[in-house]
């Protein structure tokens, strides 16, 4: 026997004699040294049975060729470098063998031989499932753990006849151990009756029973009465018993039932308005291109009341069958506008349907796809303003008529009375001398009696003048009026000797002419009611009155709060006028802005007893007030009040 073949038959009993698959690769060169392919040359039976192939086929099998797993992918250019570098390499190879569908793993080892390469291999695919294995039940345990829902397992526990009678508790997580308030040592091992005795009354039991004996899942919420506490659960069967998955969600159904409480309270507000309120979503036609109708998706009671039907009937109903013909009026078209553009629309609508009758102030908002409307019944009110402007109409032409009686009364009153004086005058100027004193006497009194019937009409006219007759307000300053009637008052002023001296005086609003016409009446007065046998003093001065001190006396008696009501808050000049004159009781201080009202006779002093009157309905004009205080043979002091605001 010769001895190289000695030795390869030893090599081969060697070979076959390992665990590990071996198979020698030789490589193909061409002429210049590169690499074009590796031929099989040697390997053991190992190998031989892991290719499934018999040993003749093999023997001398080229790598590129090979159509199974001697030529994997990527592996010929790794063996390629390992001869080229001389370097030996070691790598894990996952492929699948010709036939089978379950991939295995080798640990692969190749060594460089000058133009060999001694490859083996181990296979490694039991160890490569078992660390996978290890992985999954890693990251299993670590999900468990870390799932922020509570995980519980429990074990069924049966008795002799094969019935469940409880379970115990195996594993549970981390979160489940804080929604418990409990530790581990706590739960583990022990029984759901022994930690919950309540369960089977209040609890889940029932439902762990079901899903162990059946195999069918739960899912859902449950209640726990005595905790007042909310679980979202889900339980599935496990090996011996279930798996339950659970998160607290009291705080959201905390937050859904109040909710629901202001849901109800708002739509029993909405429910027990007086306005009709109902939301109507448009209907499409087929290809959506414009809008045929609209369905009532909610309504109110009074909204159903307003047209004679009941909630129930409306709702769902579409508006051209409940109101046929409505899609000819302004309603309609308002409607179809705010569903299209979003612009709110409110009007007066008028229906004469006999289930829709009346006026409606109605108003329309987009929301969403629908429209919300609002439509208040203002039948009532509308005919009341209808009558009002009616009767406001008739009150302004009797105002017309009054005043043109007022002038017309006043020329046809004067011109007598002229014509009265003016004989009178003739007779006692060319007829004296043969008038006895008597006569003389008697048309004097005549003269004088239609003198004071002449400024008795003039005042009349003027004081129904300040009713009927108001120019626009402006801005006057009272300083400049004063003066001015000062000025026009000269005269009287040199003639008396009277002092008058003017304060600060304010800027206000109002009607110039009347204004000068009530502070003109206030000052002649003062000149008028003067002693005797003493100077006139009048003293003129204004402040500002604000806050409590409207409160007191006097303000209290003569500003009447719902008057002057407006959005600023009270604020008055008070422009007070004070004389040293003859004074008058102070139970007389609301009498005297009465017309016709005197205190003193017309012998001692001239008058028609109107000029008061005309002050107090000028500042009442000008939203004010006007008060008066005396002391007889003390003075007077009048007190106007004239609003700061407009």
């Amino acid at each position: 026997m010769d001895v190289n073949t000695t030795s390869e038959s030893l090599l081969q009993c060697i070979l076959d004699a390992s665990q590990n698959g071996i198979l020698v690769y030789q490589a193909v060169l061409t002429e210049q040294g590169e690499i074009i392919d590796l031929r099989l040359t040697m390997f053991n039976r190992t190998f031989e049975r892991d290719a499934g192939l018999p040993a003749l086929e093999l023997l001398g099998h080229s790598f590129k060729q090979a159509a199974h797993f001697l030529a994997p992918m990527g592996v010929f250019e790794r063996y390629c470098q390992v001869l080229k570098t001389g370097n030996p390499d070691r790598f894990e190879l996952s492929f699948t063998y010709p036939g089978q569908s379950t991939p295995v793993w080798h640990d692969v080892s190749v060594v460089p031989q000058g133009n060999f390469l001694v490859i083996s291999y181990s296979d490694i695919t039991e160890l490569k499932t078992q660390k996978e294995a290890l992985l999954k039940a890693e990251v299993l345990q670590n999900s468990f753990s870390a799932s922020i829902n509570g995980v519980t397992v429990l074990q069924a526990i049966h008795d002799a006849g094969g019935s469940i009678v409880d379970f115990s508790f195996s594993m549970i997580n981390d979160t489940g151990l804080q929604m418990a308030g409990m530790s581990r040592d706590q739960v583990i091992g022990r029984t759901l009756r022994e930690i919950y005795p309540q369960t089977q009354s209040q609890g889940m039991y029932l439902t762990f029973v079901r899903v162990c004996e059946t195999g069918k899942p739960f899912s859902g919420e449950h209640f726990y009465p005595g905790y007042d506490l909310w679980r979202q659960m889900s339980i599935v069967p496990v090996q011996g018993g279930v798996m339950i998955t659970y998160n607290d969600i009291t705080e959201r159904k905390r937050i859904e039932r109040i909710r629901q409480q202001q849901a109800e309270l708002l739509w029993a507000i909405v429910d027990n308005t007086q306005i009709g309120l109902s939301l109507l979503e448009p209907v499409l036609s087929e290809d959506g291109g414009h809008i045929i109708d609209f369905t009532y998706t909610l309504t109110n009671s009074a909204n159903a009341s307003q047209v004679q039907s009941t909630v129930e009937q409306m709702k769902d109903q579409c508006v051209l069958t409940l109101f046929p013909g409505i899609e000819e009026t302004d309603f309609y078209k308002h409607l179809r506008e705010v569903a299209l553009t979003g612009n709110s629309k409110r009007f007066l609508y008028t229906s004469t349907a006999d289930n829709f009758k009346g006026w409606y102030d109605c108003i329309m908002i987009r929301l969403g796809n629908g429209v919300l409307l609002s439509a208040l019944d203002v039948s009532e009110s509308y005919e009341h303003q209808q009558q009002l402007e009616l009767v406001n109409r008739e009150l302004s032409l009797s105002n017309d008529n009054l005043q043109q009686f007022a002038y017309a009364a006043s020329h046809d009153l004067q011109e007598p009375l002229r014509k009265i004086k003016a004989f009178g005058d003739l007779l006692v100027h060319q007829f004296s001398a043969e008038l006895n004193e008597n006569i003389v006497d008697i048309i004097q009194r005549m003269q004088s009696a239609s003198e004071r019937m002449s400024i008795l009409i003039r005042d009349l006219l003027a004081y129904s003048r300040i009713s009927t007759h108001q120019e626009s307000f402006q801005q006057v300053s009272l300083s400049e009026t004063l003066n001015s009637i000062i000025d026009s008052l000269e005269l009287t002023i040199q003639q008396t000797r009277a002092r008058v001296r003017i304060g600060n005086m304010p800027t206000v609003y109002g009607d110039a002419s009347q204004l000068q016409q009530l502070f003109q009446n206030l000052l002649v007065n003062a000149l008028k009611f003067c002693k005797s046998d003493d100077i006139p003093n009048i003293h003129i001065d204004s402040r500002l009155v604000v806050g409590v001190e409207l409160d007191r006396e006097p303000f209290s008696q003569i500003i009447i709060e719902s008057k002057f009501a407006d959005d600023h808050p009270r604020a008055y000049f008070e422009i007070t006028i004070t004389d040293n004159g003859i004074g008058f009781e102070q139970q007389y201080a609301t009498r005297i802005f009465q017309v016709f009202q005197r205190l003193h006779g017309r012998s001692l002093y001239e008058g028609s007893g109107i000029g008061l009157a005309i002050c107090k309905k000028v500042v009442d004009n000008h939203r004010g007030a006007i008060a008066a205080t005396g002391q007889p043979g003390v003075g007077a002091t009048f007190a106007v009040y004239l609003p700061v605001h407009r």
